[in-house]
């Protein structure tokens, strides 16, 4: 079951998910979206995180458009570019957390 109560800031401190990650998301601000998906992500590492599950621990079950998630995950890629951490699709199952380094190496 999914922890709704991730009180993340803009330095990614995530009391609710240890250990304390080695990112900082650059230029990520105030963006409390895209640290909530790194942090559901992050727990979730090399595991599957649904549509569905991403949608209702990001936004807490609030309405949101059919085209956020995919955007959240766009400008989420972009804050992990030059870390070890990548954010694949998975066509209609939806994204994973992968260390980026590992297939660069095969």
């Amino acid at each position: 079951m999914l922890n709704n109560k991730c009180k993340a800031e803009h330095c990614l401190v995530c009391e609710y998910y240890k250990p304390i990650v080695d990112v900082k998301l650059v230029g990520v601000g105030r963006d409390f979206y895209s640290i909530r998906a790194f942090c559901i992500l992050f727990k979730n590492k090399n595991n599957i995180c649904s549509s569905n599950e991403l949608e209702s621990f990001i936004w807490e079950r609030k309405h949101v458009g059919f085209n956020s998630l995919p955007v959240l995950m766009f400008k989420l890629r972009r804050y992990l570019m030059g870390t070890k951490y990548g954010v694949i699709s998975i066509r209609l199952k939806g994204y994973m957390l992968i260390d980026a380094q590992e297939g660069e190496d095969a």
